[in-house]
């Protein structure tokens, strides 16, 4: 039985707010990704393998923060492969923040609901770097999309 509030039950009042909530979320979502400018794809070259130890690097403005939406690793080799997503914390010092695994010969492919993030402990001290860990046993074909925040 239905508890009556205001002429609608519980149930009515519940969707109503997850309704709402959903509705919040996508308005949020909406106002980060209106700006192309925002947005953003590493490698650009679509097809550009890095060897291990090899990577690629975005400038981060001052002040920003970085949300990876999406992670496609494809492995071109025998072994297991590992796709590192690196911050810099000062002028010469990279820290890694993210690691990812591939198996040999595979396709591995990320969709995250609510974002990986960048710059949210420590400020990004001038950029992120998508890199081929130097322990890999295979090239990779990365791609890493997000869009920069804040």
């Amino acid at each position: 039985m239905a508890i009556e509030k205001e002429g609608r039950n519980m149930s009515t009042i519940q969707r109503e707010e997850a309704i709402h909530a959903v509705d919040e979320r996508r308005r949020r979502a909406a106002s980060v990704f209106a700006s192309f400018d925002n947005m953003f794809s590493i490698p650009r070259p679509p097809s550009t393998l890095l060897a291990p130890g090899q990577y690629f690097e975005m400038k981060v403005p001052p002040g920003k923060k970085v949300i990876i939406t999406d992670i496609y690793i494809e492995n071109w080799g025998n072994g297991k492969s590992f796709l590192e997503i690196h911050e810099q914390q000062s002028a010469n010092s990279f820290d890694v923040r993210y690691t990812f695994q591939t198996a040999a010969q595979q396709v591995t492919i990320i969709n995250f609901t609510t974002g990986l993030k960048l710059g949210d402990e420590d400020p990004i001290a001038g950029s992120i770097r998508i890199k081929n860990s130097q322990s890999s046993k295979a090239s990779i074909l990365p791609r890493v999309n997000g869009v920069i925040i804040g």
